[in-house]
Order: structure tokens, then sequence, then C-alpha cells
């Protein structure tokens, strides 16, 4: 064979066979198509005449068959002059040439598959996409679409189910990257292939919901309802169903959305992506899971996991987001309060008993007055009645019954009360689909943490995953700041980003918002902010430095009253007007120094505690107490005639204030409300710093009149919490009445 002509033959979908140096070849007919078909498919070993004539031919008689494939050989012969430079025949055997020159698309379509899974186990996803693209590409059919011979039927069938899975990775690849439009490509030509396929819907319904297209989602879901009902006479399963109601009612509440639009692109991320969305998927089958995000401040924690959050709401599935404060005299059970009291859970609280309502009122009196009848909880009187609480607490939280989500930021300053019960929570109800993310700063969780206890003992029972965050790489924080500015940035201004911020998300976007790269470095003085890096500090003390007057003086109140606050303690606490008071807050909010919270219009927090810490610091000592105390008269006021709910607050400010017996009388009211909820380690804590307190009174008839009362109302939760055998209590009473 001197001189070749090359041939390229496609199977998939229509066949065809032609040459670059060669006429076309024009065969109209399916036989003689399915021939070469087989031939190419099986080119690695000769085939008999007896197998060929009984696989075309299995109603006829061997002597009709095999002369039916004699005439059938003749025709391919004279329809292709150059059929013997592929094909050979002799009197027992017809086989493809094996060097043959032929481009087969079957056969690229089966190496670009089988190179992109070497490409998966080398973790090089890049390529793995484009292989899988290729071969997408490729598969324009089914394996001879015209051929109904019963020897196609095996062969059509696995090609089918690769490229089924080839589209199903590539619909992956595009999701885990947050490219929900390409992901949708992909899942439609999935659809095209298999439309009765269950999974393939559900994840276009999903895909359409984060595509906020949720009109689109529930059309998929009734298109797929008609197409299984008239192929194989069913409904769809429950997942479907499940799916569909969440879309269905998310489309009829909005509130139950959260819009991106104060959100910056998630930038990176994408292997700690990829497992919280595994270890959702896990938590559908039952097996609940809580996740702990570590990382420094300002890495991107509460970013990745609020990522997660607007994720599976944006699919209608139940979400919910707490946070703890860093904020000295936080109420215990502050984070529980804030998930029952999301849009998520709350509609579904008044399902539960009256028994279990009972008890959820101490976290939510407003129950009192919405359920009608509604008796108020019984004193505590015995420790072991924590119990139903825990499990009213818990029935609560479940009471919506799907898929939930619960995200509490910064697991470094909760509360004991609420790690015990999320212990608690972890192992009620087995069958509920719980994923609790958590966020947390390594450095903050020390040996004799109380979270530790919670963490060994989640680990025990296999339902702890930690995902630890590091810095980003120098494109990554170039990305962030193309963002910040609406343009990309020059070589020599991204090396000078990363080299000033080291990869941290929160000092490139601070930088960036703060309209520069080129910051001199100061030293951080004073304070909660004396732990700043003084690069940090420097950049949030300039971006401050630029705020009008009127807003450069609400934030230092604002950090005064804590991360959190409302306009109302704001105005009391400030020397501005109604009008100049509201135009500052508006130019915070414009510059994101705050942000407002679900509480509504009148409630803030800042966007950042360390944007708190710096405006904190930058008020002067002087200033600080004097602000500390227009804050904790203003808490007294706003709460009437019952500051119990604010009181260990109140108790904080006036400490801070150099007002000890003010503050000790207020610690003792907090702590009442602490053993309400059989908070007995924090009603400990409370009286033993009201106790200090109350050593500083100069009056000394009111020193020892406050230090008895608090004396004797610490006697009771040491009893409860660490019996009578407290040595160090002991010998503390003892030295002070001795």
């Amino acid at each position: 064979m001197t001189s070749q002509a090359r041939f390229s033959v496609r199977l998939f979908g229509e066949f065809q066979l032609d040459g670059a140096d060669a006429p076309l070849f024009n065969a109209n007919s399916p036989r003689l198509q399915a021939l070469l078909a087989c031939l190419v498919l099986h080119r690695d070993a000769p085939q008999t005449r007896q197998q060929l004539a009984v696989l075309f031919w299995p109603d006829s008689s061997q002597a009709q068959a095999r002369n039916a494939l004699r005439q059938l050989l003749f025709q391919l012969r004279k329809t292709w002059p150059e059929a013997d430079q592929f094909v050979h025949a002799d009197a027992q055997t017809v086989r493809w040439l094996p060097d043959a020159a032929l481009d087969l698309d079957v056969a690229q379509f089966q190496s670009a598959l089988a190179a992109a899974a070497r490409a998966s186990r080398h973790g090089d996803a890049g390529a793995e996409e484009e292989l899988l693209t290729h071969a997408a590409d490729l598969y324009r059919g089914d394996l001879l679409a015209n051929c109904y011979d019963e020897w196609i039927h095996p062969e059509r069938e696995k090609l089918r189910e690769q490229c089924i899975a080839a589209l199903a990775r590539l619909g992956q690849l595009s999701e885990d990257r947050r490219d929900y439009a390409k992901a949708l490509k992909y899942t439609q030509q999935l659809q095209r292939l298999d439309p009765c396929r269950e999974p393939t819907c559900l994840a276009l319904m999903r895909l359409h919901a984060l595509n906020h297209d949720h009109a689109s989602a529930i059309r998929v879901y009734q298109s797929c309802v008609e197409t299984l009902a008239r192929e194989l006479g069913v409904l769809p399963g429950e997942p479907m169903r499940e799916a569909y109601a969440r879309l269905a009612g998310q489309a009829a509440s909005m509130q139950r959305q959260r819009p991106r639009d104060g959100m910056l692109p998630m930038i990176g991320r994408h292997g700690e992506w990829r497992r919280l969305l595994e270890v959702w998927q896990r938590t559908q089958l039952g097996d609940k899971q809580f996740v702990l995000i570590l990382g420094e401040a300002g890495i991107g924690k509460s970013r990745l996991a609020e990522e997660l959050l607007v994720h599976l709401s944006e699919q209608g599935i139940t979400a919910a987001h707490s946070r703890a404060y860093a904020a000295e005299g936080q109420l215990a059970f502050a984070p529980v309060t804030g998930w029952l009291r999301s849009p998520g859970l709350s509609g579904a609280i008044g399902k539960l008993d009256r028994l279990w309502l009972t008890e959820v009122a101490r976290l939510l009196p407003e129950l009192l007055t919405r359920q009608s009848g509604l008796s108020p909880p019984s004193p505590l009187t015995e420790y072991w009645q924590r119990q139903r609480f825990f499990e009213a607490l818990a029935r609560a939280v479940l009471a919506q019954g799907g898929p939930l989500l619960l995200l509490l930021d910064d697991l470094q300053w909760c509360d004991g009360e609420t790690l015990e019960w999320l212990r608690f929570l972890m192992r009620f109800d087995v069958a509920a689909r719980l994923m609790v993310v958590a966020t947390a700063r390594p450095e903050e969780i020390m040996p004799l943490h109380a979270a530790n206890r919670l963490l060994d003992a989640l680990r025990r029972d296999d339902q702890f995953i930690e995902i630890s965050l590091g810095t980003l790489d120098a494109a990554e924080t170039a990305k962030i700041a193309a963002h910040i500015l609406d343009r990309p940035l020059a070589d020599a201004e991204a090396t000078r980003l990363f080299e000033e911020s080291e990869g941290n998300p929160l000092f490139a976007v601070e930088m960036m918002r703060a309209r520069s790269v080129t910051m001199p470095v100061g030293d951080a003085q004073g304070g909660m902010a004396s732990k700043l890096p003084p690069k940090v500090y420097t950049i949030i003390s300039n971006r401050l430095a630029q705020l009008p007057p009127g807003a450069r003086e609400i934030v230092g109140v604002a950090a005064i009253i804590g991360r959190a606050f409302t306009t109302d303690i704001l105005a009391q606490a400030s020397d501005l007007g109604e009008q100049a008071l509201a135009g500052a807050l508006d130019e915070l909010w414009q510059r994101r120094i705050v942000r407002q919270t679900d509480g509504g219009g009148l409630a803030f927090d800042f966007s950042h505690d360390k944007i708190r810490d710096v405006a904190y610091a930058e008020v002067s000592p002087l200033q600080r107490r004097r602000l500390h105390l227009r804050v904790a008269r203003a808490l007294e006021q706003a709460s009437g005639d019952a500051p119990d709910a604010a009181s260990a607050q109140i108790a904080s400010h006036y400490e801070q204030a150099g007002q000890p017996a003010q503050a000790a009388a207020f610690y003792r009211r907090a702590a009442g409300v602490a053993q309400s909820v059989y908070a007995y380690d924090e009603a400990i804590a409370l009286l033993t710093r009201g106790l200090v307190q109350a050593d500083r009174i100069a009056d000394p008839q009111e020193r020892a009149s406050q230090s008895l009362a608090l004396q004797l109302d610490l006697a009771p939760p040491i009893r409860i919490a660490r019996g009578w055998a407290a040595p160090n209590w002991r010998r503390r009473c003892d030295a002070r009445w001795n």
C-alpha cells in the first residue's frame, strides 16, 4: 500500500464517512452502514463470516445469511472503491485493517475520557474539564442512531452511560466554581440524553434556583412529572417532591431569600467549598455533622460560611445565622435565641406542644403574648430540669422538619451553656438532616476553653469536620482588588497589594476601600486594638480618618456600645440631633463601616469586629468613661421597668464607666437571669464580677451591704453546679468575713 487516503468515521448520531483526499462515501443503505460500524468497533480482532451472518440476519438460515453477507461485501466495494485499503475479507473472516489511516469519533471519545480520568487522579481540574468538554462535544447523538439491530444495543448503552457520567462531572465541576450558567448547559444536555432520570431533574431545579430563576426550576419539576407519568406511569420520588415544596414555598415567601447585593464574590477556596458541599450531602442521609472553619481574623471564614448559607437558601432550604460576641456580659443562650428568632425557624415554633412552648418561652418571652393561654414557665428548682429545657430548644430548632443549616460565627466567644446545648442537639433525633457550621479563630480556643469539650465529644462520635483557611495567593488577592476598584490591577499594583496584605482578604479589601495601596505603617495603641497587626490598624484607622466629622464622632460612640447597636441607644449616647445622626449613619452604611441587621432599619452592627476595635481604641480614655456611663443609662432607660434582659450589658458599661455600685447591682440582676435558664456557671461568673465591683465602692456601709447580698446569691449556684466541696470559694468567704 504505497499511498493511502485518510478517512474519518462518525458513528455518533448519523453515520458519516469521508476523507480529505478521497471522494465522499455515499452509502444510504442502513445495513451497509451497520456493517462498517461493526467492523470499526471490533477492529482489534477479525470477525468470522459465521459471526457476522448470525448478527445481521438472525432469523435467516445459515446459507441465506452467508449469501446475504457476500452480497453486502460486494455492495461495499462497489459503493466505496477505496474499501480494500480498510477492509480485508477472505473465505473465513472479515476485518477492519488495524493499520488503516482512520479517525474514529468513538475512539477519540474514549481516549478523551481516559485522559480526563488521569487528570482527575492528579488533581488537575482544569485539564479534566477541558478533556471532558471535548468528549461531550464528540457525542453528537446515540451510537448509529438509525440502526436497530440487537448487537448494537449494549455498545450504544455503554457509550451513552459514559457520556452521562462525563456531563454529570462537567456540571459538578462548573457548580463547584459557582458557574451556574455553564453547569445548567451541561445538565440540560444530560437531560436530553435521559429525560426520565430524576437526579438530573433535581440538579436542574437546584441550578435554576441558584441562577435566581425560580420559575424555571418549578417548570422543570412540572415537566418531569409529565414525562414520568407518560413514559413510566409513576410519580416523582420523595426528594423531588420535597425540593419542589421548598422552592414553591420560597417563591411565596421572598423573605427567606438572602440577597447577594452586599457580598463580594468569593475568590478562591475551591477545595474548601467542595468539602462543604460534600459534608452537606452527607447530612441529607441523616448523618448530622458539625463543621468548624478555622483561620485568623479577616481570612474569610464568615465569607465562606455565608456563601453556603446563600447557596442553600436560594434552593429553599432552611438556614439560620447567629453569632457570639466578644462584648462582656453576654447573656447565656444568645446564639440559640438568635436562631429561634430567625425567619426560617420562628414560623414553625408554634407547631410545638404547649409543654415545650412554655420552656422555649424562657428565651422567647414574646411567645406568652402570641400564644393565647400559654402559661409562663415555672421557677426552676432542680438542676435536672435542664434536660427538659434542652429538649424543648432542640424541638423548636428542628420543628420545620426539613434539611437545616445552622451557622454560628465566632465560636470562640460562645457561652458555655450554648456549647453544652449544641452537644445535646447533635445527639438528639438521629434522623434529623442537620449541619452546623461554626467559625472560630484558633488562637482564641486555648486548651482549657469550653469549646474543646464540645469538639472532643463530636470527634468521638464522628460528627466533626475541621476546615482550616490559609491566605490567598497573589492572583486571588488581585481579583479581590479588581472587584473593589471595578478594574484590573496593573502588575506592579498587584504585587504591592499582595506584599502589603500578605494574602489576607480583609486586609486587601480594607486597603482598596481606603483607596490606597501605599499607606504608612504605624503602631496600634491601647485597648482592644493593641493585638492588631500595626499594618492593619493603620489601614483601618486611615479609613476611619476619611469620615466626615459627624460620622467620625458616631462611629466612636457606636464602638462604645458594642459590635451591635440600635439607633435609639446611639441617639441617647451621642450629642448629635436626629437629622445629623441619620446623616452620619447613612454615611457609615454607604462606606460599609456598618450594616443593617435582621432587626430591621433601626438595628446595625459593624461590618467587621476589627473596625469596631480600632474605632474603640481611638476614643480617649476620659471620653470612654463618659460614653460608657451614657450608654449604661440609655440602656437602663430603654429597658424601662424590666431591664433584666440587658442587665449584664448595663453592668459591663457601668463597670467601664467607673461606677462600681451600679455595676455590682446589675451584675447581681444578670446572675438571676442566668440562673433562670440553668446557666449556673454564667451566674457564678457574673456574681464574682459583681463582688470585685462591690469591693471598689467607697462608702463602707454600702460596700458591706452589696458584698453580703452577692455572697448570699453566690451560694446556691455554686452548690448546684459544683457542690459544697468548693474550697476556693469557701476560703474566699472566710477571708472576706474574718
